[in-house]
């Protein structure tokens, strides 16, 4: 209810978008199942996101794996009223803590393409499907293992333009 108060309140006199949004990313990929709240800037055709994450099936939530997940998006021009594309470059951090130390680290780099549903002026959801990297690196005792490889990812976006 105060969500919709919200959107009522900012769409209240306002004739032209704000170069700011906020949205919720749920996705898939290495790292298993992550939601991400992010704040996005507009500029033109680009944009860029950063906001935390949490893992949704690895650990308990606020005992890890916590982390961030920032990004670039390039809209592709469309004619299109409703409905576009984009490109995007995505960088996901994350990392289990135990006591004082960190036990695991994990580095997603994903480039993915993009399809962009306006649903309203200010709604839009995003679906997105590409391929990347990753490197973990995990604490065993006083050693350090780290695996590298390669990867999908696969996300759902709903965001909010102010």
């Amino acid at each position: 209810m105060a969500f919709l108060f919200v959107i009522a309140f900012f769409q209240m006199g306002y004739t032209q978008q704000s170069p700011f949004s906020l949205g919720l990313q749920a996705g898939v990929s290495y790292s298993g199942w992550n939601l991400a709240l992010v704040g996005q800037y507009h500029l033109n055709d680009f944009s860029a996101y950063l906001g935390p994450s949490i893992s949704l099936n690895r650990g308990l939530p606020g005992k890890g794996p916590t982390g961030f997940n920032t990004g670039i998006n390039y809209q592709i021009p469309s004619n299109h009223n409703r409905l576009s594309s984009l490109i995007n470059l995505d960088y996901q951090f994350n990392f289990t803590k135990t006591g004082t130390d960190f036990s695991s680290v994990l580095n997603e780099f994903h480039l993915s393409y993009g399809i962009v549903f306006k649903v309203s002026e200010s709604f839009s959801l995003v679906q997105q499907m590409g391929y990347g990297g990753h490197l973990e690196t995990n604490k065993v005792g006083d050693s350090k293992k780290t695996f590298s490889g390669y990867g999908g990812l696969v996300r759902l976006k709903a965001g909010y333009r102010f």
